[in-house]
């Protein structure tokens, strides 16, 4: 499932580089893209290649939630066994595709790549200043949150559907911290998140505004640390 916010300039080239390697699996398959308030003509293209097809289900309207709030929205409307996010830009490349489906055909729960793991390559690495903020976001996120996080923020992540909607259900960041909440629930509901080596390149043009989203993120992780304290993400 994609979360989609003003991604008109890759969308032509993701949709076809999905396709193919959905298809290569043999198994029927569905997209569900939110289109989370783009202002360019990301929404335009959706709905008009939903139309030619039907595996490409678009949802989302004329309204910015952030990516938290399109990735609960989507989760809910899946209809397949299995639920896999992932970025539009496919920062993450596909061919780690049968590996996913072979860890949950296995009985993996929570799937997560890990672009820190002994096997991942990094083809092309994010600019300083967005590599040493999201290391340090994961520090934070480790010391407040949950300890087993080591990169809660790639976009790849692959669930059982029941426990896709479990987890996004007690969510309610809506920014970078999304992610992390989801680790936290998955811990506090006994359900393991497994690492998965990846092959990931950074993307230009990301729509991340750096100093709004880690103040967010900031506020975000205390807000979590006190519902997880609570007991509301069990």
């Amino acid at each position: 499932m994609w979360p989609v916010y003003n991604e008109a300039a890759v969308l032509p080239t993701s949709w076809p580089a999905l396709v193919e390697a959905a298809d290569a699996l043999g198994a029927d398959w569905e997209c569900v893209a939110v289109d989370d308030g783009s202002c360019d003509s990301s929404g335009d293209w959706l709905r008009a290649r939903a139309l030619q097809d039907p595996r490409l289900v678009v949802r989302g309207g004329a309204t910015n939630h952030g990516k938290g709030a399109a990735l609960r929205d989507g989760v809910h409307a899946a209809r397949g066994r299995w639920i896999l996010t992932l970025d539009v830009d496919l920062a993450t490349d596909l061919e780690a595709l049968p590996r996913v489906e072979d860890r949950l055909t296995a009985g993996t729960q929570f799937l997560y790549g890990d672009r820190r793991h002994p096997g991942s390559q990094l083809v092309v690495r994010q600019p300083l200043l967005r590599e040493n903020l999201g290391r340090g976001f994961a520090w934070l996120a480790r010391h407040m949150c949950a300890r087993d996080i080591r990169d809660g923020t790639c976009g790849f992540k692959a669930f059982d559907a029941d426990v896709a909607r479990a987890l996004h259900s007690r969510t309610r960041s809506d920014g970078w911290a999304h992610d992390v909440e989801l680790f936290v629930a998955a811990a506090e509901l006994g359900i393991p998140a497994e690492a998965l080596p990846v092959r990931w390149s950074h993307r230009a043009g990301s729509k991340v505004r750096i100093a709004g989203a880690v103040r967010e993120a900031g506020t975000d992780l205390l807000r979590i640390r006190r519902r997880r304290v609570a007991g509301q993400y069990r």
